[in-house]
């Protein structure tokens, strides 16, 4: 016995929503990096990251 797929229909996914491709350079262009210590990054001293916003 042969099974038969569906093919998925993609436009479910952006149906109803604003999409906007945007490149890597654009996406990225706002991104601060964040200069580890030393011993941060040996693993000496750990970093928590909490959210200050609630």
């Amino acid at each position: 016995m042969k099974k038969e797929y569906k093919t998925f229909n993609f436009d479910l996914l952006t149906k109803d929503k604003n999409i906007k491709i945007v490149s890597c350079k654009d996406s990225l262009k706002d991104v601060t990096p964040i200069n580890w210590s030393k011993d941060v990054l040996e693993g000496k001293k750990t970093v928590t990251v909490v959210n200050l916003e609630k």
